[in-house]
């Protein structure tokens, strides 16, 4: 931008000797050179319009970067927190429901008014398929209170 009005000031100076050498008047000149540097304010406040738009554009990507950031660091933390929980729980239930199988050592629930399947599994840290399998029957069946279920 600086070289470009560099230029114009130069071209400004050769128009201005030019129009003296070929016999201009100098109202006209000083007409042409009115009208010229009127025109170079307006180039020149265009020109600072334009850095301060650049320099605004500048701040907000630097501001979309950090919260582009920060979403994917939020989407890491709940991927993290999702996907290996379930594993991790059900695979270290497993391997202390098969430890304690092998052990022999076996607990009964005792089933109360309101319970159900899938909530006697949680509380004991089974699957509702595992609590359904240890105890050979569905998910479809009925709970009465007094019921035994064997859980780990």
């Amino acid at each position: 931008m600086k070289k470009c009005l560099g230029m114009f000031y130069g071209i400004l100076v050769v128009v201005i000797f030019g129009g003296g050498l070929f016999g201009c008047s100098d109202e006209k000149v000083s007409r042409d050179v009115s009208s010229i540097k009127s025109r170079l304010e307006k180039i020149e406040d265009r020109l600072a319009n334009i850095e301060k738009s650049a320099k605004k554009v500048g701040l907000l990507e630097a501001e979309f970067q950090k919260l582009q950031q920060s979403m994917e660091a939020w989407e890491r933390a709940i991927t993290a927190r999702l996907a290996p929980v379930s594993k991790k729980k059900t695979g270290s239930r497993t391997k202390t429901a098969t430890r304690k199988k092998k052990e022999g050592k076996h607990k009964y629930y005792v089933v109360i008014r309101g319970d159900s399947l899938f909530q006697i599994a949680q509380k004991h840290h089974m699957t509702l398929d595992q609590l359904c399998q240890l105890n050979k029957i569905t998910t479809k069946t009925a709970l009465h209170p007094g019921d035994k279920l064997l859980v780990y």
